[in-house]
């Protein structure tokens, strides 16, 4: 079968995966971890060896591909915002985060997905740039918007981390920033992350991976909101779930 049939193929299917993602069960790690998905790894190696392949595959597509032109310099800023979060995701905070476990069969539902995504997203931007410089200005815009959510994860997710430290034996509320106005920070830097690479890249890959991005994180964020209620009494209850004000 044809790459490039094989690459829409995939595309299209993610988006189909994140609507169908909407109808399953919650992924059963953290704190929604449950012992009837089998035996478990550590989460730092497990999750490292799952997710290191979202970088990996791109970073490969890269080197051994003879693209039809040069690459443009907003092109290879998209192909490093990709590899930068991916590489402080599955290297950088995994060895920060407390050490817990996870289910193998989750991490290989992960190590596929990171196998998919980093292929189309690597494949996309290498061998499908269409962006003029006429038109670029958007791109810059784009990667503008990445970087924005980028920071607000990066706060999100090291105020969960020094929350943690504190208090290895439970969950304490989290405050400052962004989790002043909803109780999943960290996904909605990541979900304005991935919203600014597609309207950087501009294709189906892009746009693919925001779609499926902002169902699992807003399905999971709805679900710790509602956690933070029941299980810690005093909850901030002004605060929405994902997305300031909306959600």
């Amino acid at each position: 079968m044809d790459v490039e049939l094989i690459h829409s193929l995939l595309a299209y299917a993610m988006v189909l995966a994140a609507f169908t993602l909407l109808l399953g069960p919650q992924s059963p790690h953290g704190r929604f971890a449950s012992p009837s998905w089998g035996p478990t790894v550590s989460t730092r190696l497990g999750w490292t060896l799952a997710e290191m392949w979202s970088w990996l595959i791109p970073i490969t597509i890269w080197l051994t591909s003879v693209p039809q032109q040069p690459m443009t310099t907003v092109q290879a800023v998209c192909l490093c915002a990709l590899i930068v979060h991916y590489v402080h995701r599955s290297v950088i905070y995994q060895w920060m985060a407390p050490a817990q476990g996870t289910p193998i069969l989750v991490l290989l539902h992960a190590f596929v997905f990171t196998c998919w995504n980093g292929f189309i997203q690597g494949w996309s931007i290498v061998h499908h740039w269409t962006i003029t410089v006429a038109d670029s200005w958007l791109a810059w815009l784009g990667i503008s918007v990445w970087l924005l959510g980028f920071c607000m994860n990066l706060q999100g997710d090291y105020t969960l981390i020094g929350l943690r430290k504190q208090n290895d034996k439970g969950y304490r509320v989290p405050h400052g920033g962004l989790f002043e106005y909803v109780s999943a920070a960290n996904y909605f830097g990541e979900i304005v992350e991935w919203l600014g690479f597609a309207l950087a890249c501009r294709s189906l890959a892009a746009a693919s991976f925001a779609i499926f991005s902002f169902c699992y994180l807003a399905k999971r964020g709805v679900a710790y909101h509602s956690w933070y209620l029941s299980k810690i009494k005093g909850y901030p209850r002004n605060r929405k779930a994902v997305i300031p004000f909306i959600l």
